[in-house]
């Protein structure tokens, strides 16, 4: 089922929050917390913005497929397209979450 506007946009503060935390700990002054820790840290919201990711590419792909349908048109290409860009970001994003351990 798609999405409201609203409920896309309440994803959307919730996944600029999630890359702010994200931005404070990857600019915080060397020797903040003690390498092991801040790679924890680092993990830790690497994480929890890959599952917010995960729920609004989904939300997104579903949208997208219900306007293709309800238009009648056939927008398979660009589904895969959107579908494709997402999983990189998302391999993307564990990857570095992986190798901040």
């Amino acid at each position: 089922m798609a999405m409201r506007a609203d409920e896309l946009v309440g994803r959307h503060e919730v996944l600029a929050i999630d890359i702010d935390r994200l931005h404070l700990v990857a600019t915080s002054p060397e020797g903040a917390l003690p390498e092991a820790r801040m790679r924890r840290v680092v993990t830790r919201e690497l994480l929890d913005l890959c599952a917010v990711l995960e729920q609004h590419f989904a939300a997104e792909e579903v949208t997208f497929e219900e306007i293709a349908q309800a238009a009648g048109k056939r927008l398979a290409s660009p589904i895969t397209e959107l579908r494709t860009d997402h999983q990189r970001i998302l391999g993307q994003l564990h990857h570095l979450s992986e190798t901040a351990m």
